[in-house]
């Protein structure tokens, strides 16, 4: 029996009360992420698997060479060097692959070194191994209750080898050590490695997994509002060589912990669109409606009686309807990404708008101007957001027009 620690996982969950459950009909926003897309946020992330794996433990190892006997106690993770890993996607079978290269790990132990016949050799001390593997896993997406609107990862079936394998023993007759190590070494490698084949499988599946339960499924838009972005997952598949993530992205303000406001919208029939990009954002005109009514929570004072209403999309960006007792209107915003960096590798993604002119207007035009201008100053204080963890620059992404409901962002 394999006894070595399982990581305890943690599902962050917020508190979503006015819509507990999400289904297709509420996507407003899908991430689209390409194979290059997918290994750069692999490249990024990797580096951190030391932090899930740092409390492995390996069973006590006892082992005879002739007349020598050793046994390896408290034996654990010391180090680790960082794999390659290159991903891959099956479509067919909605699944990915890892396939890992040199994925180095130490361990430290205590030891204690008997010789069966006179002289009676007896000592102790400490030690170290090292080894490096090579392999490969197929993972494939899963939903669990336990994890609400979590994405999660389970092995489909995977092979690790070990192709280095180094121990050390430090004590007082090193000498006898050096020379019989070579048998040693062998018989140590062949106790532990099919029990470290499993240990580096569940160590990625694990690591992958912690990251994905601690995701936060409440993105907030603004430091210094109560602002968050639902990003919740409805659904994760491949298709057409994308990654393919469904959320609803709607933001709405957090009281007592909870999200007690929810606005009802209808999913509208969209073309597939697709771009370079590594990341692309495909995005429901319902989606601005959204944070554009959250900005009348933080409008001037002299626009606390206008009603807004999104329109549709152009080529040349988002349709606002404006009505009042002094103006009716429709102006004309820019629909653009703003990269907030949370921590290395993770960025959070907002959508913002930049208001551009005034196509047409009865009454006081000038009070439109400034509206739109007030609209772009204050929007990002509750807009929709999506935290992401590939260090995407903003001045790299592009805008692609699909139709009057929908509308792409690529970086």
């Amino acid at each position: 029996m394999i006894n070595y620690m399982i990581y305890s996982m943690s599902c962050n969950v917020a508190n979503f009360v006015a819509k507990a459950n999400l289904s297709d009909s509420d996507t407003l926003c899908t991430v689209q992420m390409t194979k290059v897309g997918l290994q750069r946020f692999i490249d990024l992330n990797v580096k951190y698997m030391q932090n899930f794996i740092k409390n492995i433990r390996i069973p006590d190892i006892q082992v005879s060479a002739g007349i020598f006997q050793l046994s390896l106690t408290d034996i654990e993770m010391n180090d680790m060097t960082v794999p390659s890993v290159i991903v891959d996607f099956f479509e067919k079978a909605n699944s990915g692959s890892l396939q890992v290269t040199d994925f180095g790990l130490v361990f430290v132990f205590q030891f204690e070194f008997r010789q069966t016949i006179y002289p009676y050799i007896n000592d102790q001390g400490s030690g170290y191994l090292s080894l490096s593997t090579d392999g490969g896993m197929e993972l494939s997406p899963y939903f669990s209750d336990a994890c609400p609107f979590h994405l999660q990862i389970h092995k489909l079936m995977a092979n690790f080898e070990i192709k280095t394998f180094k121990i050390k023993l430090n004590g007082e007759f090193e000498f006898i050590y050096d020379s019989i190590l070579p048998l040693i070494s062998a018989l140590v490698q062949e106790f532990i490695n099919e029990q470290l084949k499993e240990i580096t499988i569940q160590t990625f599946v694990n690591a992958f997994n912690s990251v994905l339960q601690n995701m936060n499924q409440a993105v907030k838009s603004d430091r210094s509002t109560n602002y968050y972005s639902d990003n919740r997952y409805i659904d994760i598949f491949l298709q057409d060589g994308f990654l393919f993530t469904q959320m609803t992205c709607q933001s709405h303000r957090k009281i007592n912990n909870q999200f007690l406001t929810w606005t009802e919208t209808v999913k509208k029939d969209r073309t597939q669109t697709f771009s370079n990009q590594q990341i692309q954002y495909f995005l429901q005109s319902d989606l601005f409606n959204v944070s554009i009514q959250n900005y009348k929570e933080f409008c001037n004072q002299e626009f606390e009686n206008v009603s807004l209403k999104v329109g549709k999309f152009v080529r040349t960006g988002l349709l606002v309807d404006v009505f009042s007792n002094t103006v009716n209107a429709t102006m004309l915003f820019n629909v653009k990404p703003k990269i907030m960096i949370v921590a290395p590798s993770n960025n959070r993604t907002l959508f913002q708008v930049a208001y551009k002119q005034t196509v047409s207007c009865v009454g006081d035009c000038e009070y439109a101007e400034r509206l739109g201008m007030d609209i772009e100053k204050k929007h990002l204080l509750a807009a929709a957001a999506i935290n992401n963890a590939n260090n995407i620059a903003e001045e790299n992404c592009m805008n692609i027009f699909v139709n009057q409901d929908y509308y792409m962002i690529g970086c």
